[in-house]
């Protein structure tokens, strides 16, 4: 599990020199990112060495929930937070649902839980975008039963046996 520092590429290699998650982890491991989170989105990510284990979480018939923080300016009602969950058009044929699961006002700003199980490419920022909503920030904070928790930005831990099993069972190995 790394937290991913904003402005990291999610990549191994990039021949751009610009900062990549292989930046944060000693080169003799050998580690690829399971999935992606775009340059300007920070948080949860989870790395590996096994290729099965990562095709598996990364399958969407895997439908593992993804939750993300995220800042914007407006609170939702509940006719848009309906419309959400049905699905709005995103552009490119694509539908971006989730699942609002909560949202509170800090100061002149709405912090907003969502859960997604997809995560198309930048699904979350082209959905703010269609709602004419401003985004400041985006942070993925879970994945499936695993919690970013109070990980420091730009480290890295390995999961423990329990966590290990959790997700194993998740996509019945």
């Amino acid at each position: 599990m790394f937290n991913k520092p904003l402005g990291v590429i999610t990549s191994m290699d990039d021949p751009k020199n610009r900062p990549i998650v292989a930046d944060y982890f000693p080169k003799n491991m050998r580690l690829f990112p399971i999935g992606r989170l775009d340059k300007e989105t920070s948080g949860l990510l989870l790395v590996t060495n096994n290729g099965d284990f990562a095709n598996k979480l990364m399958h969407p018939k895997s439908l593992i929930p993804k939750i993300y923080e995220v800042e914007t300016d407006l609170l939702m009602d509940a006719k848009l937070v309906a419309k959400i969950k049905k699905g709005i058009f995103i552009g490119y044929n694509q539908w971006a649902k989730a699942i609002i699961i909560n949202q509170k006002r800090i100061k002149s700003r709405i912090k907003v839980l969502l859960q997604l199980h997809h995560g198309k490419n930048r699904e979350i920022r082209r959905l703010f975008y269609k709602l004419n909503r401003k985004l400041y920030s985006l942070k993925r904070v879970k994945y499936g039963d695993l919690e970013l928790g109070n990980l420091p930005i730009g480290k890295f831990r390995e999961l423990n046996k329990i966590e290990l099993n959790k997700v194993q069972k998740t996509l019945k190995f």
